[in-house]
C-alpha cells in the first residue's frame, strides 16, 4: 500500500511539473553575470563606436549586430559594417554565444556566417537560425574591412535576449 501512494505522489509531481514547465512557470537558469540585457529580453542590440573622422580608424565607420527572438526556438541575427568610402572588400562575422551557468561564461555555439561586398562601402546580413529554449543567447560581430592590403577590424556585442 505504501509503495502505490510513493507512486501516485511521484506520478502526480511529475505531471504537475511537466504542466508548470510546458507554461512557463519552470525556473529558469540563473541569468548572466556578464554583458547587457536587452530591455525587453527579446530584441537584443549592440554596435561599435562610431568613428567620424577618426585617428585610429582608416576606413572604418561603424557597425552593428542584433538578435530578435521569432519563437522559444528561432531567432533572427543580422549585422552591418559601414567604411568611410569604397574598399576592396568590407564585410561583417556573426557569431552565436549562449550563457554557460555551469561556467558562468558566454560560449561561442555557432559562426552563423559572412556577409561581405567588394568594391563597395557597406555589408549587411540577416539570417534566421534555431535555438534551444531556455536559455540566454547573444551576437558577437567582427566588422572588417580591407583596402590595398590593409585590414582594419573591430568588435561589437549586442544585449542579451532569453529564449523561453
Amino acid at each position: 500500500m505504501k509503495y502505490i501512494k510513493v507512486l501516485t505522489i511521484l506520478f502526480i509531481s511529475t505531471f504537475l511539473f511537466l504542466v508548470y514547465a510546458e507554461n512557463g512557470y519552470a525556473s529558469s537558469i540563473s541569468p548572466p553575470t556578464t554583458g547587457t540585457p536587452s530591455e525587453d529580453l527579446i530584441h537584443g542590440k549592440g554596435s561599435t563606436e562610431p568613428k567620424l573622422f577618426s585617428t585610429f580608424s582608416n576606413f572604418l565607420v561603424d557597425g552593428e549586430c542584433a538578435i530578435t527572438l521569432k519563437s522559444s526556438t528561432i531567432a533572427m541575427v543580422s549585422g552591418r559594417t559601414s567604411v568611410y568610402s569604397s574598399v576592396d572588400t568590407v564585410g561583417v562575422d556573426l557569431y552565436l554565444q549562449r550563457w554557460e551557468p555551469a561556467t558562468e561564461q558566454w560560449k561561442n555555439i555557432l559562426n552563423v556566417g559572412q556577409f561581405k561586398n567588394a568594391n563597395h562601402t557597406i555589408a549587411s546580413g540577416t539570417k534566421d537560425i534555431k535555438i534551444l529554449s531556455g536559455y540566454y543567447y547573444r551576437i558577437q560581430a567582427r566588422h572588417w574591412a580591407i583596402k590595398k592590403g590593409v585590414i582594419e577590424q573591430e568588435y561589437s556585442l549586442s544585449t542579451f535576449v532569453y529564449a523561453k
